[in-house]
Parts: structure tokens; sequence; C-alpha cells
């Protein structure tokens, strides 16, 4: 979605056609930067703020990037495949997250997210200076930081 609308807008601007794939490679940046934070905020996020409840994600069995970290480091926590396949406890899905928040892949994963944003920048080094360009390199620092 959000390659599509980077794409998208730089398709129906007047500027040169030579940053249509530059913009479409920052919005998929992006995007997985917004998605990865929005997995960090199911185990870490105020549940007021995020809107749902905290491991929500996990409770329903969606493998979320810190879910994937934590098993690829803890491959006997049978929580985890059990989260994953709906039948854990609420108990054993806190102890998880609980587990999770304090692995140490929380940090990894946004570095991953840190990461997007910079490969996301670098999409804009050819983009003629000024304030467009400035917002869209400030969305991505704002992106990261959001609600954590």
């Amino acid at each position: 979605l959000f390659a599509l609308s980077a794409r998208a807008a730089a398709m129906i601007s007047p500027a040169d056609r030579k940053y249509v794939e530059p913009a479409e490679i920052y919005g998929k940046e992006l995007g997985k930067a917004f998605q990865i934070v929005d997995d960090v905020l199911d185990f870490t996020g105020n549940q007021e703020r995020v809107g749902k409840p905290i491991g929500s994600d996990l409770r329903q069995g969606i493998p979320t990037l810190p879910a994937i970290y934590y098993g690829e480091q803890h491959p006997d926590d049978q929580v985890l495949l059990a989260c994953l396949d709906g039948t854990a406890t609420q108990e054993e899905a806190d102890g998880l997250i609980k587990r999770i928040n304090e692995s140490g892949v929380i940090d990894q994963v946004l570095a991953e997210a840190s990461l997007c944003v910079e490969n996301a920048i670098q999409n804009l080094e050819g983009f003629p200076e000024g304030r467009e360009k400035d917002a869209l390199s400030e969305l991505g620092p704002f992106l990261l930081n959001r609600d954590l």
C-alpha cells in the first residue's frame, strides 16, 4: 500500500519520471518499517493507544516478526507453538509475551525497522531539495517512534 501510494504520487506529479521507481522503493521500505513497528507495538504498546489488547496478534496465531525472531532463538518454546496454533491459555500467552519482551528480540526487530527507514531515505537522494523531500525524510523517523 505504501509502495503503490508513493508510486502513484510520483506518477501524477509534474516531476521527471526518473523519480517513480525510487519513490516506489521509498514507499515499500517505509511500509515495511511501519508494519514492523506495528508488530512491536503488539508486544510493547499501551492497549488504549494501540487500540487492541497487547499480544492480540500472537493470541490470534498471527506470526509477527518479534515472534518469528523469538522462535528462531528459542525453538523449544512450546508455548510459542501453542499460541500460533490457538491452543495456549491466557496465562501461557501472557508469560510468552513477557519472555519475548525480555529476550532482546524487540531491539533486533526495531533495528530491522531502522534499516528499512534508512533504505527508504536513501532512495530520496536524487530527489530535488525542498520541503517535500524534507517531509518525506522526516516521516521515517516519525514512524519508528510512534507510541513506543
